[in-house]
C-alpha cells in the first residue's frame, strides 16, 4: 500500500510540474508524432552517438531509456544544452494525454481494461494505469508500464514544489539538468544552474532554490 501511494505521489508531482509549465506559457513537447524527438534535437548530437541503435524519429521513451543506461561520466560529458533537452523531454513525456497515447500504443489489446481517463487533476492517468496493471495478464503491457515508470525522475516527491514554482524559469534559463547518480538529488545540477541566475528568477522560485540549496 505504501509503495502504491508513493508511486501515485511521484506521478502526481511530475504532472504538477508539467501543468505549471503549460500555465506559465513554457513550450512543452508532448512527445507526440508531430513533435521533434529527443534524439533528433540539434543540440543532442552527442546523445545520438551514445545511442546508435535507436533509429531517427523513435519515441522519446526509447531515447530516455538510453539516457538512463548511461554512466554518470557519460551524462556529465553531455553539453548543458543537451541535458536541458533531456530534462524537457522527460517532463513532457509524462503529460497525461501523451501517457494515454503511449499506453494505447503499448497496450493495444489491454487498453480497454484500464478504468482510466485523462482528468484535470495532474498525474491521475498514469497513476490509475499503474494501480490497475494487475488487470493485464500478458507480460508485454506490464513491461511497457514499467518502462514508463523507469524514465520518470526518481525523486519528484521530494522536489514537487520546486518544480511547480520553477519550471518556467528552468525553461527560460535553459537550466534543466539530469543525473544518474542515485546518491544525489536528481535536480542538484538544475538547482546549481539557477543559483547562478537568482536575479532572473520569480520570487517563489528564488525562495525554493535558496531552500533546496541549504538541504542538498
Amino acid at each position: 500500500m505504501m509503495a502504491r501511494f508513493q508511486v501515485v505521489l511521484l506521478v502526481g508531482l511530475v504532472m504538477v510540474a508539467a501543468v505549471a509549465a503549460l500555465e506559465a506559457g513554457a513550450v512543452v513537447n508532448s512527445g507526440g508524432p508531430q513533435m521533434a524527438k529527443l534524439l533528433d534535437e540539434e543540440g543532442c548530437g552527442q546523445l545520438r552517438n551514445l545511442c546508435p541503435n535507436i533509429p531517427p524519429g523513435a519515441e522519446d521513451l526509447k531515447g530516455l531509456e538510453c539516457v538512463q543506461n548511461l554512466s554518470q561520466e557519460q551524462v556529465d560529458a553531455l553539453s548543458d544544452e543537451c541535458q536541458h533537452q533531456i530534462w524537457s523531454h522527460t517532463l513532457a513525456l509524462m503529460d497525461d494525454r501523451n501517457i494515454e497515447r503511449l499506453v494505447q500504443k503499448g497496450c493495444p489489446k489491454h487498453y480497454d481494461k484500464f478504468p482510466c481517463t485523462v482528468k484535470s487533476e495532474p498525474g491521475q492517468f498514469l497513476a490509475c494505469v499503474i494501480d490497475h496493471r494487475e488487470l493485464v495478464k500478458g507480460n508485454g503491457c506490464r513491461e511497457f508500464i514499467q518502462r514508463l515508470e523507469y524514465v520518470a525522475f526518481s525523486d519528484y516527491r521530494l522536489i514537487g514544489h520546486f518544480l511547480k514554482d520553477c519550471t518556467r524559469d528552468i525553461e527560460a534559463q535553459g537550466c534543466g539538468r539530469i543525473s544518474n547518480d542515485n546518491r544525489k538529488v536528481s535536480q542538484g545540477e538544475t538547482i546549481s544552474c539557477l543559483q547562478n541566475r537568482l536575479d532572473n528568477l520569480n520570487g517563489e522560485c528564488k525562495k525554493g532554490v535558496l531552500h533546496l540549496s541549504e538541504i542538498q
